[in-house]
């Protein structure tokens, strides 16, 4: 009879260890839900050239003579020029303001206007 008895509170206790660990897996499964996401407090910003990326963007790409053709644009893009054309001509009907300049939190101006 003793050894059911310990049979049973070791089986209690595999269970209270065994639920214990689901709880600790929970908490931490919440938390990384929960991390922050965006700038970290303390880390220096990078700043990085965007502008100057969009103009070497335009000057590759969408000038009347690109540097690159077709086959390069769909390469990199994974569609044709031709349709990403369409697509902003139909942004631009739906939603004007979508390619206006906005600025960001340090007030510098972050999105590039197609034209």
């Amino acid at each position: 009879m003793s050894s059911s008895s310990e049979e049973e509170q070791s089986a209690n206790e595999l269970e209270a260890i065994a639920g214990a660990l689901h709880l600790l897996r929970l908490i931490k499964k919440r938390k990384r839900a929960r991390r922050r996401r965006g700038s970290v407090v303390g880390r220096q910003n990078t700043l990085r050239p965007i502008q100057e990326g969009a103009k070497h963007l335009e000057t590759d790409f969408f000038q009347d003579s690109p540097i690159y053709g077709p086959h390069f644009f769909r390469r990199r893009f994974r569609m044709k020029k031709e349709l990403l054309l369409r697509i902003e001509k139909a942004l631009l009907q739906y939603k004007p303001e979508y390619f206006e300049q906005r600025r960001d939190c340090m007030w510098r101006n972050r999105r590039f206007n197609p034209g």
